[in-house]
C-alpha cells in the first residue's frame, strides 16, 4: 500500500510538472510545482467547458481524499494535524480485500485500488491533450503529436517488417509483461467503491 501510494504521489507531481512547463512562460512560473495547489489554481482560471478544468473539479473531492489516505497508510500524520485514526496493522491490510477498510474510502481494496487506477488512466487522457493543445497554441507549425500505446510484450515485435506501418509514424509505445497487464486490468475490472466518483474518461488497456 506505501508503495501505491507514493506512486500515485510521484505521478501527480510529474504531471503537475509536464502541465507547468506547457504554459506560456510568464504564467508557468507563477503556478505550484505541487500538483494540489496548481489544481486549484487552474480550477480558478481555466475557462468553462476546458475539459482539464472539467476533471478537475468533478474530481477534487476524491484528489483531496487520496492526499489524506496516502498520508494516513505512509506516515501516520497529515503534516502535523492530529489525526483519530491509528495506523493499520497488517492483519487490517490484509482483511480490507474482502471487507470494510476503515483506513480507506472505499468499501473494499479492490474496488479503491481500481477507481485509482481508472482516475490515473482518465488524468492521462485530458492532461495530454490540455499540454498538447497548448504547445500547439504557442507553436503554430508544431505538427500534431503521434499517439502513445500501451502492449503486452507478446504484442509487439520490433524485429518483424510490414509492407504497411502497425502504428502511426512516430508512435510512442510502452510494452509491459502479460502478467502486470493482467494485474492492472483485474483492477480495472472491479466495481468502483464509490459509483459517484467514477471517471468520465474511459480508457480502454
Amino acid at each position: 500500500m506505501q508503495g501505491l501510494f507514493l506512486f500515485a504521489q510521484q505521478y501527480l507531481e510529474d504531471v503537475a510538472q509536464i502541465v507547468r512547463m506547457s504554459l506560456p512562460h510568464g504564467q508557468r512560473h507563477q503556478m505550484s510545482p505541487k500538483f494540489h495547489d496548481l489544481a486549484k489554481r487552474l480550477r480558478d482560471e481555466l475557462p468553462t467547458g476546458e475539459p482539464f478544468k472539467t476533471f478537475l473539479d468533478e474530481h477534487a473531492d476524491w484528489f483531496n481524499e487520496l492526499k489524506d489516505v496516502r498520508d494516513d497508510i505512509c506516515h501516520r500524520t497529515g503534516y502535523g494535524r492530529v489525526r483519530s485514526g491509528t495506523f493499520p496493522e497488517l492483519f487490517e491490510v490484509t482483511r480490507a480485500g474482502g471487507s470494510v477498510a476503515p483506513f480507506l474510502s472505499g468499501a473494499d481494496l479492490g474496488g479503491y485500488v481500481g477507481g485509482l487506477f481508472r482516475r490515473v488512466l482518465a488524468l492521462s487522457c485530458v492532461a495530454e491533450g490540455f499540454v498538447y493543445s497548448g504547445i500547439l497554441r504557442q507553436h503554430p507549425g508544431q505538427a500534431s503529436v503521434p499517439p502513445a500505446m500501451v502492449l503486452g510484450d507478446d504484442e509487439f515485435d520490433p524485429t518483424v517488417s510490414t509492407p504497411e506501418p502497425l502504428f502511426p509514424i512516430g508512435t510512442v509505445i510502452m510494452t509491459f509483461s502479460r502478467a502486470s497487464l493482467e494485474n492492472l486490468e483485474y483492477f480495472l475490472r472491479s466495481e468502483p467503491s464509490n459509483p459517484t466518483m467514477e471517471p468520465t474518461a474511459r480508457v480502454s488497456s
